[in-house]
This record gives C-alpha cells, sequence and structure tokens, in this order.
C-alpha cells in the first residue's frame, strides 16, 4: 500500500495516478486515487516493484481562507523507489518532489549509455 499527501497546504479532491516505472523507462499504471480533504491518499499496487512515479492533477486548497481550485492541466509529480513487497510508504507530491522528479528524467535522459542507438 503506497500512502501520499498531509502538506501543509492539504490539496483535497486530486487525482492521483500511479505508475510503475522499469529501468528502461517503461510505465504500466498500476492504480489511481483521490486525496481526502485532509491531502492523503491511499492504493494498493498489488505486487512489489522497485520505483514509481506519483502524478496528481486538479483538487482544490486554502490559502489565508481563500479557496484556491488548483488547475486539473498542470501536473505534479512524486517518486518511490526500492517498494517491496506488503511494504507501507508515505509519498509526499509537491511543487519541490515535481522540480527534483524533472531533474532527474532530465539527467537520466541526457546520461543514458543506450540513448542514441
Amino acid at each position: 500500500m503506497t500512502r501520499g499527501g498531509g502538506p501543509a497546504l492539504p490539496v483535497a479532491g486530486a487525482a492521483v495516478t500511479t505508475w510503475h516505472v522499469d529501468r528502461d523507462g517503461t510505465r504500466e499504471e498500476v492504480g489511481q486515487a483521490t486525496t481526502s480533504s485532509d491531502g492523503t491518499f491511499a492504493m494498493e499496487v498489488g505486487l512489489a516493484y522497485d520505483q514509481f512515479v506519483f502524478e496528481a492533477r486538479g483538487g482544490s486548497t486554502s490559502l489565508l481562507g481563500e479557496a484556491l481550485t488548483l488547475d486539473p492541466t498542470a501536473t505534479l509529480y512524486g517518486a518511490a523507489v526500492g517498494v517491496a513487497a506488503d511494504e507501507s510508504r508515505q509519498v509526499a507530491i509537491t511543487p519541490v518532489t515535481s522540480l527534483a522528479y524533472h531533474l532527474a528524467d532530465a539527467w537520466f535522459t541526457r546520461n543514458d549509455p543506450g540513448a542514441g542507438d
């Protein structure tokens, strides 16, 4: 089971999609969930996989008492690596984890020894 959320500004109603990512970059969707009012989500992803990518879209939150609806076309990313069978893991999906995801993706794309073959 994977659990996520609980940020300082929780996002309720965000659509979360979870992908298993093979070492060659191939993705397979393994689950979907919606965040609760406190910004958390839980999903069973089946078998043990080595690495997951989480995508969150939409939802709503509030800042200084003002309701904010998030753009459903904007995607935030999170990741989990080395996930074992029957492991419960908490995952944050934030603008910072999205930046880390994009930087890692760019680095692996640029430094892939098989790229350009």
